[in-house]
């Protein structure tokens, strides 16, 4: 099943912000703060804890780089030429190394290295309903949605977003619950199988399922129907072939297909 899901990938900002960190570096090192101000800023918006991850490199370079000046084959009166000095700005007027800077910050007030949260408080909007939560920043909308919320419709299966099990709406169209971080989530409308059936009546899609018989187990249906209304909410299903192309993220071990296509292609008639 084709799904339009554009929100980013937090992992995929990593590499661009280690880059930015290292040229923070360099700049610091060549004494100009300015530009070294900057690509921190930067670089800790793409990502704090690749930022956290640079600097703690660093000060293990600083340590390993002090403890090679310590030992007794070096003069007290000879400057410091190692690789890790040089490499540390060991020869730079004093306050203009990258720790320095660091430390204070760009205005010179003191500052701590950035780390990354561990948990968040988000605020999801789930079948017109705003749920504020708290969540570790590595749960999924799936968990969040079973665990904290208690809408266990949403069916947790391969957890790869192979299986179509766990599809729920956002902004109106279909994503992986499994796939989609909950943090990803907050603010962005979401509609679960919970939320289709209105003053007890079931959605045109439900309807449909139940009177052609399209679920056996009934453990994929739940991700099934939510991809259905997606797919017709789009305006697609104008035909049998791309029904089933549209639908083919979602998995039926029972193999229901026949009927599972028969009731959206009767369900397109009154959405």
């Amino acid at each position: 099943m084709s799904r339009d899901n554009d929100v980013p990938a937090f992992e995929g900002h990593k590499p661009q912000a280690r880059r930015l960190a290292e040229k923070a570096l360099e700049a610091s090192r060549a004494g100009d703060g300015t530009t070294a101000d900057e690509l921190f800023a930067e670089a800790e918006r793409l990502d704090p804890q690749a930022v956290a991850d640079v600097l703690e490199e660093d000060l293990a370079t600083a340590r390993r780089g002090a403890a090679a000046q310590r030992t007794p084959t070096h003069s007290p009166d000879r400057p410091a030429s190692s690789p890790e000095a040089a490499a540390l700005g060991r020869n730079a007027a004093p306050g203009q190394g990258f720790h320095s800077w660091a430390a204070r910050g760009s205005t010179g007030a003191p500052r701590t290295p950035p780390r990354h949260p561990t948990r968040l408080a988000i605020a999801l909007e789930v079948n017109g309903q705003t749920h504020a939560i708290t969540v570790d920043v590595r749960t999924t909308l799936l968990d969040a949605l079973r665990d904290h919320l208690g809408l266990t419709g949403s069916k947790k299966g391969c957890a790869l977003g192979q299986c179509g099990a766990c599809t729920v709406l956002m902004d109106g169209k279909r994503v992986n619950a499994c796939l989609t971080l909950a943090v990803m989530a907050d603010s962005h409308p979401i509609t679960t199988i919970e939320g289709l059936a209105e003053d007890g009546a079931l959605h045109p899609v439900q309807q449909a399922f139940v009177e052609h018989d399209a679920f056996q187990c009934g453990y994929c249906t739940s991700g099934q129907i939510m991809s259905a209304v997606g797919l017709l909410t789009e305006g697609r299903g104008t035909s049998d072939a791309e029904i089933k192309e549209q639908m083919s993220g979602n998995l039926c071990r029972c193999g229901a297909y026949a009927n599972i296509v028969d009731a959206i292609r009767a369900a397109k008639e009154t959405v």
